[in-house]
């Protein structure tokens, strides 16, 4: 019995395949011709990897996914941490003589962080200060 391995196929299609294959645009991860070089396979090994190009290609993609997801935690994070900071109503925490409405319209706009809640606008201390400090208004 023939060796399937041997046996070759001239149709266009299996001629088109093995040129595919071997495009230097091909994925890495599908071509086993490719090694790699030793003082990665020894690394790789050292880990408990197998040397391969896939696996090789596999711990990228892995480490850039989770690169991605400590982003976003840290951004999720941040983002809590700035919640909880103590809110107040934008009434209060208005200097004395500024103009409520001047803050209300400067929250809406994005320039001073506060939060609406119902129809009351809330802010940290923290932000009016900066707010303050950024207008020139003390």
């Amino acid at each position: 019995m023939a060796d399937p391995a041997r046996i070759t196929d001239q149709s266009p299609t299996a001629e088109a395949a093995t040129i595919t294959d071997q495009s230097p645009m091909a994925d890495p991860a599908a071509s086993t011709d490719q090694s790699l070089p030793p003082e990665i396979a020894e690394k790789m090994t050292a880990a408990g990897f197998s040397p391969q190009v896939a696996t090789l290609v596999e711990i990228i993609e892995d480490f850039a996914r989770a690169q991605a997801e400590v982003r976003a935690k840290a951004a999720r994070v941040a983002e809590l941490e700035r919640a909880a900071e103590e809110m107040w109503p934008l009434k209060r925490l208005l200097p004395l003589g500024e103009s409520y409405e001047l803050a209300r319209r400067a929250a809406e706009r994005g320039v001073l962080g506060a939060t609406r809640v119902g129809g009351r606008w809330f802010c940290t201390k923290a932000e009016m200060e900066r707010w303050v400090a950024a207008t020139g208004r003390r």
